[in-house]
Order: C-alpha cells, then structure tokens, then sequence
C-alpha cells in the first residue's frame, strides 16, 4: 500500500485530549472466513461516547474523516461505526484466500498508523481447509500474536505520553481483540467461543499468544435414501414372507379336502387331530417364514422356500392318501 502521512487516530487523539486515561478504546480485529477459503478481514476502532466532551467529540470526529479519506485511497473499505453509547471507525478487506491472514491484519493496522513509526507485524498464521473422506471438510485457523509487538507499536504511536509508559497503563486505557468466525461449527478452540461458528480472544500485551481454532462442515448425508431403502426392503421380505405362508396354509387346506370322511365313531378322533393339524400348521408357518427371511438375507432363491414345504402330509387318520 502507498506510504502517506497517517494519524493513527484512537491513540494520537486520546493522547492529545487525555482521554487515554479514562480507559476509553477497543481495537478489534476479525476475520469472517468462507468455506472456499475467502474471507473478510477488519480492524474496528471504538471510543465510549461517555468519555468525550463536545470539543473532544468534534475533534474526534474530524479525525475519524480524514481517516476515512486515507483507508479509501490505500484501497481499503472504511466506514464510520456509532451506537449509543460508542462511536468509531472500522476498515475492512476482502481475500479470495487466507493461507496469510495475518499479513492481511499486519496490513489493516499499519493503514492507521503514522508514517513515522516502524511497520507493525504481531500477526502470523492463517486459515486453511482440508477435505474428509465423507465428503465434509474441516477447516483450522492458527495465528501467532507478539504481544510485545503490540505494546511497542502503541508507545511508538503516542511517543512521551505518561499513560503509555508502562505495560499497566496501556492495559488500562485500549483493549486488543480478535475475533474469527469460521465455516461450519466450531469442534475446538482456545478462545471463548460465541454461538455456533465464533471464537473471540483477548489479546494479551506481552509474550507470546497462540490462537487455534478447528471447525467441521458436513454435507447433506443421503439418510433419507438409506432408511427408504431399509423400509422397502423389510416390506419387501414381509410381503414375500406373507406369500410364502398363503401358499402353505392354502396347500394345506387342499389336501385336508381331499380326505375321506371318517366315520361316526371316530369324530373324536378327528377333532383331536384337527386341533393337533391347526397347531402344527401355525408352527410349520412360522419355521417358513424363518426360512424365507434367511434366503432373503443369503441372496438365495426364495421359491425354493416354499417348495421345501409343499411335501403332501400323511392324513389326519394316519393313512396315506388313495388313487382315485
């Protein structure tokens, strides 16, 4: 990006109306990443309207202006950001990639800082994505941040000023954000994670911070088709299973028609076998069907099934059947 002469507002300003003090400012980082691996990148910087006077918020507001101008002509997207209680300015970029989101972060916070200070780098990792064998993909984000980078930068910007002169006064007057909102839902972070697809940490101003975040994105599983498939083949089996015990038990019936009447004195003898014949038929079903299923489930020929028990019976007087 071209070098201009910059104002990095929310510290140059508090410095110089002493606003600093009243612990005033939020500098906020995010990232919103797409599953294809673009993504939107910003840096937000935010003021309590609680802690400006009228002469403060106009000052502020000229400020806010002229930085809009310089973050248009660098090629970046600026805008002004009020609430109720907040009023600010976030610059923002898109990437079609985010292999190195940190320099694209690296680049969003020197586009506000003066010229005179040294480039700003705490930022280093990014974004990635990795396909599954079910056809999902998982997607990993990994920064580095130089909290000591942090600090330095904001001492540079507000050379001399006494808020700034140690770690603690600058703990007390701007908090460092950084926000990553990924594809998906989140299965791991080590940030505070915020509905299904945002993790958010608080960056710390000295050492080093690690920032990792995991998310999972499956595509539309084919279960509807699978438990149709189930269904309709346990219809199937059970309608097949129905046949095969029609078939049986009208077999049956056929052949019982074709026995010769008894005579008067052995009625007795043939309603008990009658009720021995009703019996043993229905245990005689329920083997079959146990067949049929097995040779459904084997890949067998299930006519087969159904002839295994077609065998004529011996009668219910104990003969065997006469030639006409």
């Amino acid at each position: 990006m071209p070098c201009r002469v910059r104002t990095f507002v929310w510290i140059a300003l508090c410095a110089s109306l002493a606003l600093l003090a009243s612990g005033c400012s939020t500098v906020a980082f995010g990232s919103v990443f797409q599953d294809d691996g673009s993504a939107t990148h910003s840096i937000t910087v935010m003021f309590q309207r609680g802690g400006l006077v009228d002469e403060d918020a106009r000052r502020l507001e000229r400020q806010f202006n002229a930085a809009l101008e310089r973050a248009k002509a660098d090629g970046y997207t600026a805008e002004r950001v009020n609430t109720m209680t907040q009023t600010g300015i976030r610059v923002s970029t898109n990437t079609r990639e985010s292999l190195d989101t940190g320099a694209v972060h690296n680049g969003l916070y020197n586009s506000l800082a003066p010229e005179s200070s040294r480039p700003i780098a705490p930022f280093v990792g990014g974004f990635d994505s990795q396909s599954t064998a079910v056809g999902g993909a998982r997607f990993a984000f990994e920064m580095l941040v130089d909290g000591e980078t942090l600090y330095h930068s904001v001492q540079d910007m507000a050379p001399g000023h006494r808020q700034l002169a140690t770690r603690g006064g600058v703990d007390e007057v701007v908090q460092f954000i950084f926000s990553a909102t990924m594809p998906g839902d989140i299965r791991e972070a080590d940030g505070e994670i915020i509905g299904r697809s945002t993790v958010r940490w608080t960056l710390p101003i000295d050492g080093t911070t690690t920032m990792t975040a995991h998310s999972g994105q499956s595509k539309d599983s084919p279960w509807l088709l699978i438990t149709l498939t189930i269904l309709g083949s346990l219809a199937f089996v059970i309608a097949l299973s129905a046949s095969v015990a029609w078939v049986l038990i009208h077999q049956r019936s056929t052949g019982r028609s074709r026995i010769v009447a008894p005579t008067p004195g052995a009625t007795r003898q043939i309603t008990d076998s009658s009720a021995a014949d009703a019996t043993m038929t229905v245990q005689e079903v329920g083997t079959s069907l146990a067949r049929v299923v097995d040779r459904v489930i084997g890949g067998q020929d299930v006519e087969t099934a159904a002839s295994d028990r077609a065998a004529p019976r011996e009668m219910i007087d104990g003969t065997q059947p006469q030639g006409d």
